[in-house]
């Protein structure tokens, strides 16, 4: 079964918005991250804490909304 126009702008839609809140994310933490200046040590730690904390979120919602 085909899906119509109106379906697949709306799945485009949600692909765009979810991009643009995972862009954002990604620029608001890499910019609190860039102004600490730590040394390389502590911001990789930092890096990995976000990255887990991003997935565990990411994770949570989709076993929340049955999308696992």
């Amino acid at each position: 079964m085909r899906a119509s126009g109106t379906e697949r702008r709306a799945s485009l839609t949600d692909i765009v918005a979810h991009s643009l809140w995972i862009i954002l994310a990604l620029v608001l933490v890499g910019s609190s991250l860039a102004l600490r200046r730590l040394p390389r040590g502590n911001l990789a730690k930092l890096i990995l804490l976000w990255v887990a904390i991003f997935a565990g979120l990411w994770l949570l919602v989709r076993l929340v909304t049955g999308a696992a």
